[in-house]
């Protein structure tokens, strides 16, 4: 839970895209994938989609850490992909793999957290499988969710677009909030259903990272590069951001902000207009009301001081390492 440099695992998504036939909203390359087929499935309207991630022991939680928070997190990091594509859960498949330290007991108390979250958000637990290894536990989830509108990719950002986020962000690695996950599956309805929103992704590896994911994936096929500039005291800070060790250096808290993920809140893009017409409408919280920054022309990301000055920011986050 720390902010890596390295490439990590950008190197093998990169590759998976190119394999299963390049990014898309058919394929990989957004928080879920939409399944081909007929808009409408034994009489339910809207399109499906599918998502799967995984929390691993050791690098997503503690052995120490309560069987609730553990399933909290396998549903609500699930369920905030399909959020970000303004999808509703349906159904879920879950995948249990145990290491030798999880008693019957214990077990219990995970099936009972992941049936409760499940329910929680209206959908179904529909099967799995359940395994032992030595090693440690890795638990998988999959959910399929289904959009009633259209559904919001990550690569639709224009230059000119204001950026807006969810809630405050920074230092949930190092409080239980990296556990305690809630996926903005309500909010993002009411966004998807009265703004025209251009592209959306949850923040799991770091608002820096996943920026630049949307940038970088908004300026494919032929469209002109895009970066964004960050408005000093736009982003929304979260009082535990004070914990992170990012928070040591010359941006102080910011830098936990941007870089320590783990938030899952979501962060959006749409037009200057409906930019202007969001910050005056009072059914929304004044932090996502508030735009944090702005898509410009030209790649990176850039925070811009309230005397005009700019700051070149590198877009690092959380990374799987991988061999």
């Amino acid at each position: 839970m720390s902010a890596l440099r390295g490439m990590g695992e950008e190197r093998d998504l990169a590759f998976l895209e190119t394999l299963l036939g390049g990014r898309g909203l058919l394929g990989p390359g957004d928080d879920a994938a939409l399944l081909p087929g007929r808009r409408r499935e034994a009489g339910r309207a809207g399109q499906l989609l599918a998502t799967m991630d995984p929390v691993v022991e050791g690098r997503h939680f503690l052995s120490s850490a309560a069987p609730r928070d553990i399933g909290q997190k396998l549903v609500g990091r699930n369920f905030s992909d399909l959020a970000a594509m303004a999808a509703l859960p349906e159904v879920v498949l879950v995948s249990f793999v145990f290491g030798p330290t999880w008693t019957f007991r214990r077990r219990c108390a995970l099936y009972r957290a992941v049936a409760h979250e499940v329910a929680e958000y209206g959908a179904g637990w529909i099967g799995g499988d359940v395994a032992g290894v030595e090693g440690p536990s890795v638990f998988s989830l999959t959910a399929l969710g289904r959009c009633p509108g259209r559904p919001i990719p990550r690569d639709g950002l224009r230059n000119g677009d204001f950026l807006h986020v969810s809630g405050p962000l920074g230092g949930a690695p190092y409080t239980k909030r990296h556990l305690r996950v809630k996926a903005r599956i309500t909010l993002a309805q009411e966004l998807s259903r009265t703004y025209p929103l251009h592209a959306m992704i949850d923040l799991s590896d770091g608002l820096a990272l996943d920026l630049g994911r949307m940038l970088q994936a908004s300026s494919k096929g032929g469209q002109p590069l895009l970066g964004a500039e960050l408005f000093e005291g736009g982003v929304p800070v979260h009082r535990s951001a004070q914990r992170s060790p990012l928070a040591r250096g010359p941006l102080g808290p910011l830098a936990a902000a941007l870089g320590d993920g783990e938030d899952f809140e979501l962060c959006f893009g749409l037009s200057a207009q409906a930019s202007r017409r969001l910050q005056g409408d009072s059914q929304f919280s004044k932090i996502l009301r508030q735009p944090i920054g702005r898509v410009c022309g030209g790649p990176g990301l850039v925070l811009r001081k309230k005397d005009g000055s700019g700051i070149r920011l590198a877009e690092e986050g959380y990374l799987h390492e991988l061999p």
